[in-house]
């Protein structure tokens, strides 16, 4: 079973940078999170087992990003500024879910979902210090973001846009960083965060 399911990762890992050389770029102006505050519902999940379903609340400051998880009855148990460089700042966090390294985890996840620096509009990808960076749509007219280290695909995202929103804001993300880590799900939620 774990054989098949490695052969599975590398040929999809395969496909996925064989697509990076194929995707179209994106429009100028293209904002995945809108300014105000957003609210989501956030699924774990390993495989097809879902591992943690909470709701996130993100919200932009001068340098970055802010995040609020609560479970599903309301309870904060994470409150972290996730920088424009990446560090995750930690302001406050339940033991259960500090000890669980969710804190570091989410704030990475946010960071490469919605903070890292696309290619310039008119490019598909952008070298990095090791690898590229590429955001496009594939040839199914998918948005995805993929970094990678020569052939080998490092993490995935991929978009379900919003055409109503005034600059197609994302209304779905996920991120896939391979059979190790859990895959980070997120559905926008449109009413009004605070």
């Amino acid at each position: 079973m774990r054989l098949s399911r490695g052969l599975a990762g590398l040929i999809l890992a395969a496909f996925l940078s064989g697509c990076a050389t194929h995707l179209m770029s994106v429009p100028a102006g293209l904002k995945l999170l809108p300014d105000e505050p957003t609210l989501w519902k956030l699924s774990l999940e390993r495989g097809d087992r879902p591992l943690y379903t909470g709701l996130l609340i993100l919200k932009r400051d001068a340098d970055g990003e802010r995040l609020v998880l609560l479970d599903s009855t309301g309870i904060k148990l994470l409150e972290e500024r996730v920088t424009g460089r990446g560090e995750v700042v930690g302001i406050k966090a339940l033991p259960q879910v500090a000890d669980r390294g969710l804190p570091q985890f989410l704030g990475r996840s946010i960071y490469r979902l919605f903070m890292t620096d696309a290619p310039e509009a008119g490019e598909a990808c952008r070298p990095q210090t090791t690898g590229e960076l590429c955001l496009g749509f594939d040839p199914a007219g998918r948005l995805v973001k993929i970094r990678s280290w020569g052939h080998f695909v490092l993490w995935w995202g991929k978009y379900s846009i919003n055409n109503e929103q005034p600059n197609g804001h994302a209304a779905e993300a996920a991120l896939a960083e391979g059979w190790f880590a859990p895959e980070v799900k997120l559905q926008r939620q449109f009413e009004a965060a605070e």
